[in-house]
């Protein structure tokens, strides 16, 4: 079986969740004598001036090209430029090399940076695509479905919620008459008299070739219309439950067409740290120290707790940049960042996980590895958390970017640290590496097996 992984990134040049679960897949379905792997990846740095390189790693026929720009994403504000996912140079990279690999089957593990428009490629081929929707990527424009001032947005609702998003950040937008007359209105819900014309509007204008009206608000439909009906041809992976009802809920797609999948966890040893009465309780934190993570949260709160009483281990790179601003605190230690091979020390080093993220995290491999380790978790009560977490008997949930409520589950840990072991002895532990693969592998199988797209 010729296999094809499609992602937006590769290692050693980006290792993200998403780079790194591709790139541990690709990996381990390579070592099966009886599939040849191969991967079409964007993120080929900028200095190499050729359209693609080709390598091999690790048994994985690699090819990456050179990411469509995502310079208007970079400044925070909803990128509806066309050629962010319907565009023809990608297409046209992509169809070159299944010409040259004719796979069997095309896995999407993301499409950002390359072009969605390229999953329709797949589907003239009836090449049976799988996409795997990792994120909120193919509703919101942004990712994380935050609004401009990181609020949790309620859906595109057809597009006009990612209008007013952009609006209120772009400054010749707040221009137009019709943004100052509704400048203070970000509708959650629109009547569906009003969402069947705007429907008709777009299609009528023929959104799909449209250059013309590629302006205002109408660039906004546009982009949803396709994203749906992109989704709308395809079998869907969902790494939750949570993720696959969002989807189904915003977008109306079968729910039959999304299977849940949640990702697999390679197990790892830790050494439990030996507490006594005296000792402070180590709170962990890894991640990045950008706002979506909630990571101020952090700083915020950890600023009222005593260093006798407990003590924020953080791990993660771009640490260093802050660091002098929290020098000064003697219950703050920064680890930096840590790679795969060095997992056991990082979850060997706090008794608990803390969570702080101010977006609806759709899996969270840090929440999965923690409890693979046997270790409690507190996060917010939103996106996937409400569906891993059990308040009180695995973990603790708090209330959204909201810092009293963190503290106060800090605080309960303190007071009674024999809830850790409670929360450990009821923790699931989820399920392993090998079991992933071998259920993405049936998968695989049976779509080719059935002809089921």
């Amino acid at each position: 079986m010729k296999i094809l992984e499609v992602t937006h990134g590769f290692p050693p040049y980006q290792t993200g969740g998403t780079e790194n679960c591709t790139y541990l897949l690709s990996k381990t379905l390579a070592k099966n004598k009886d599939s040849t792997v191969y991967v079409f990846s964007g993120g080929l740095p900028s200095y190499y001036s050729l359209e693609f390189k080709d390598e091999v790693i690790n048994g994985i026929y690699l090819r990456r090209i050179h990411s469509v720009s995502l310079s208007l994403f970079k400044k925070r504000f909803p990128n509806v430029e066309v050629s962010t996912y319907k565009n023809t140079y990608m297409e046209k990279l992509f169809e070159d090399y299944l010409d040259k690999i004719q796979p069997d089957i095309v896995h999407f593990q993301h499409t950002i940076g390359l072009s969605a428009s390229i999953i329709h490629i797949a589907l003239e081929r009836n090449l049976k695509p799988i996409v795997t929707i990792r994120d909120f990527w193919y509703l919101c424009p942004r990712i994380q479905l935050l609004t401009f001032n990181e609020d949790v947005c309620q859906g595109p609702e057809y597009g006009l919620n990612c209008y007013f998003c952009r609006s209120r950040v772009d400054y010749k937008m707040r221009t137009l008459p019709f943004y100052k007359k509704v400048r203070n209105f970000v509708p959650i819900k629109i009547p569906f008299f009003m969402k069947s014309y705007l429907k008709d509007k777009v299609v009528t204008k023929g959104y799909r070739d449209s250059v013309e009206l590629n302006k205002n608000i109408l660039p906004f439909f546009m982009r949803y219309y396709y994203m749906m009906e992109t989704l709308k041809t395809v079998s869907i992976i969902s790494p939750s439950h949570f993720l696959k009802s969002f989807y189904v809920e915003k977008t109306g797609i079968i729910p039959s067409n999304i299977k849940v999948i949640p990702h697999g966890i390679i197990p790892f040893d830790i050494k439990k740290r030996v507490k006594s009465k005296k000792n402070p309780i180590y709170f962990g934190f890894t991640g990045v120290p950008d706002k979506h993570k909630g990571s101020h949260l952090l700083l915020e709160v950890f600023n009222k707790i005593s260093p006798d009483d407990g003590k924020l281990v953080i791990w993660g790179r771009g640490w260093e940049k802050i660091s002098k601003q929290i020098n000064s605190s003697k219950n703050i230690i920064i680890k930096g960042e840590y790679s795969p091979e060095n997992i056991g020390e990082v979850y060997s080093s706090f008794d608990i996980l803390i969570i702080p993220s101010i977006w609806g995290e759709t899996f969270s491999f840090v929440a999965h590895e923690a409890f693979s380790a046997k270790i409690p978790v507190i996060a917010a009560n939103i996106g996937v958390f409400n569906e891993i977490i059990q308040d009180g008997k695995n973990g603790l949930l708090f209330k959204v970017n909201n810092t009293n409520s963190l503290y106060n589950c800090i605080m309960k840990i303190i007071k009674e640290p024999s809830l850790i072991n409670k929360f450990s002895e009821n923790i699931k532990k989820p399920k392993t590496w090998n079991e992933y693969v071998k259920e993405l592998s049936y998968l695989y199988n049976e779509i080719l097996g059935n002809g089921r797209q």
